[in-house]
């Protein structure tokens, strides 16, 4: 699994310098994400990108690296969801791969794992991220054909 913290800076300061700079977001960005795999026993490889674009930044990341999913918190405000400060909207019309968009609402279980599929075959990469989200609670999962 791979984990990227992408940090944007002012078009005035050179991305070079940008990245040369160790911040403490890094070092705990480090730390946090190692701790993470240790308690999941999965190899996750970190890293970050500095850039003048985030957007762009990230589309570029996921066609280089043949990204099979982009996974991001959603932090909805009163009318509409943003990542990184872009509504999600431009992220699931311009990355080259899937994404997908999850929010903590708070919930004590997850009994059932519900996945609205197409007829046919399901796609591979649902169906991994179904069986996972539903080992790591215990649940069940349907898949719900449309």
């Amino acid at each position: 699994m791979q984990v990227v913290r992408f940090e944007e800076v002012p078009e005035q300061l050179a991305l070079s310098s940008a990245a040369a700079e160790e911040e403490p977001e890094d070092v705990e960005f480090e730390r946090h994400t190692g701790a993470l795999a240790r308690e999941l026993g999965v190899s996750v490889e970190a890293g970050e990108v500095v850039t003048h674009d985030t957007n762009r930044a990230i589309s570029n990341f996921a066609a280089h690296h043949d990204v099979g999913l982009v996974l991001g918190e959603w932090h909805p405000d009163r009318w509409r969801a943003e990542l990184l400060g872009t509504d999600v909207d431009w992220y699931m019309d311009n990355l080259p791969c899937d994404s997908t968009f999850v929010r903590d609402r708070g919930l004590g279980s997850v009994d059932r794992i519900v996945v609205i599929v197409e007829r046919g075959p399901f796609d591979p990469l649902e169906v991994l991220a179904a069986d996972a989200i539903a080992a790591a609670h215990g649940a069940s999962v349907e898949f719900l054909a449309t």
